[in-house]
This record gives structure tokens, C-alpha cells and sequence, in this order.
């Protein structure tokens, strides 16, 4: 069994690790087909955070216009297609484990 994580493709939609949050973003408004909203105010004065703070902030710069969206968006969407079909040629590629595994 192989797992494919989304961030292994570049669609990583957790809002704090991912790398890619601009990208997703523009991509999601594409393929919803409609423009984003506003975010909300950003609160100014952030306390630095501290491990394990998950809080999530606004992009710096305000989203992709559904047009500019679309164009981008189909870039961000077969970029995604290439590495989950290399991924998918990669496990088609690995031979079977001959053992049985027992679950611990």
C-alpha cells in the first residue's frame, strides 16, 4: 500500500505548513469559477509565536482575480498531474514485498 500526501503534489492544504498557500489558493478559485472573497482585516501587532502555535494569517497580498486565476490556476493544475503521475510510475515500477506482513 503507498500513501500519496497532497503536499507531495503541491496542493498542501493545511494553512501553516504548506508551502504553496498563494498557489492553492489561486487554484481553488479556479476551479470554483468564482471570484475570492476578501479576507478579513489583518490584526496588526501579532505576538511572536510560540511552538505548536497553529494560528493562521492572511495572505500578504490580496488573491489571484478569477481571470489571472484560471491561467494560473490550469499551470498549478497540471504541475500537480505531472508529479502525481511520476509518483504513480514510481510505485507501478517497485516490485511487490514477497512476504506477507503481519500487522504488530
Amino acid at each position: 500500500m503507498f500513501l500519496i500526501h497532497l503536499s507531495a503534489i503541491g496542493v498542501d492544504f493545511h494553512p501553516v505548513r504548506s508551502q504553496g498557500r498563494r498557489e492553492l489558493q489561486t487554484l481553488l478559485t479556479a476551479l470554483y469559477g468564482t471570484e475570492p472573497e476578501a479576507p478579513e482585516a489583518k490584526r496588526l501587532g501579532l505576538p511572536k509565536r510560540l511552538w505548536g502555535d497553529e494560528s493562521v494569517d492572511t495572505l500578504g497580498a490580496p488573491a489571484r482575480s478569477l481571470g489571472d486565476a484560471r491561467v494560473e490556476g490550469a499551470a498549478t493544475l497540471a504541475a500537480a498531474a505531472r508529479r502525481l503521475a511520476k509518483l504513480i510510475s514510481d510505485i507501478h515500477e517497485r516490485p511487490p514485498l514477497t512476504e506477507r506482513l503481519t500487522p504488530v
